[in-house]
């Protein structure tokens, strides 16, 4: 029997310009790799902090369970997402855009962070 385990990835910047880009290149990875023509609702609005001028992003669980055809292209979007995070970090000399990836809400599984820099 095939399980929820949602997946999430959220990142945060002092560089609106930096986070502008990631959001289009998500954007594109869900236009272009997802069937599901909703894909893109589930990159965030970027959100400016209260202080400390920073601005954060959220790319969202995308509530299939794992094993099906959705959970599996989510998945590989992330990579590319993640991916486009270091590549941009990568070109701006340091690390600008700081991201934590998670998964949680698993039957089986406890909340793990998958990924961060």
């Amino acid at each position: 029997m095939k399980q929820y385990k949602h997946h999430a990835i959220i990142i945060t910047t002092r560089h609106r310009k930096l986070i502008n880009e990631l959001r289009l290149k998500a954007k594109e990875f869900f236009i272009k790799d997802m069937q599901a023509k909703t894909g893109p609702t589930l990159i965030g609005e970027i959100t400016p902090s209260i202080i400390g001028e920073f601005y954060t992003m959220v790319i969202f669980p995308d509530g299939s369970k794992e094993g099906y055809e959705t959970s599996e292209e989510a998945d590989n979007i992330r990579c590319k997402i993640v991916l486009a995070i270091k590549e941009l970090n990568q070109k701006a000399g340091n690390q600008e855009l700081s991201f934590v990836e998670v998964t949680y809400g698993s039957d089986n599984e406890p909340a793990a962070i998958l990924n961060t820099n």
